[in-house]
């Protein structure tokens, strides 16, 4: 489990029920998603992200449980970051099922696995039961503002749309 932004505690307690963990850390609203994600905490992560971005604040949604999210913001994209994976306009962000996001543009479609912190670019919506491991590039973090949604991969890649995360 993340530590809390703002001190050293670690929840352990198996008693409390996983949840999505929101905060404030810097000028970024910091989503956490617990590791097992059910239907409806899959939408409660993508309203939240979508209000917080709607009113203007940037989200970062951790999406790696063995890095804090302090040092996951100090390597936040820096303006005019681009990808050649997806560049087109957005529709709403999709539910495709437990723990899973898929953001649509003009061209592509990006399937997150929030659970497993993962994601896979596409030229058509694809059910993620059915992609194969080679195809999910691991991802650290992504942060979603008005314009824009990047990741940062494992690799220290940045893939970025200029979609917007509305729900």
């Amino acid at each position: 489990m993340r530590s809390f932004p703002e001190s050293d505690t670690v929840v352990a307690d198996d008693s409390i029920a996983p949840a999505v963990m929101v905060s404030m850390l810097d000028d970024h609203l910091v989503i956490c998603a617990p590791d097992h994600l059910d239907l409806e905490m899959t939408e409660v992560l993508v309203f939240a992200a979508a209000s917080a971005v709607a009113s203007g604040s940037t989200v970062m949604i951790d999406l790696d449980p063995d890095i804090a999210s302090l040092d996951l913001i100090a390597r936040r994209p820096l303006g005019g970051v681009e990808s050649s994976c997806l560049v087109g306009d957005g529709r709403p962000v999709s539910v495709p099922g437990a723990g899973y996001v898929r953001l649509a543009t003009r061209d592509a479609y990006w399937t997150i696995d929030l659970a497993h912190g993962r994601l896979c670019c596409s030229d058509r919506a694809i059910e993620p039961h059915f992609v194969c491991s080679a195809d999910w590039t691991r991802v650290q973090a992504i942060w979603v503002t008005q314009t824009s949604v990047t990741a940062l991969t494992a690799d220290d890649r940045y893939l970025s749309t200029r979609a917007a995360w509305t729900a």
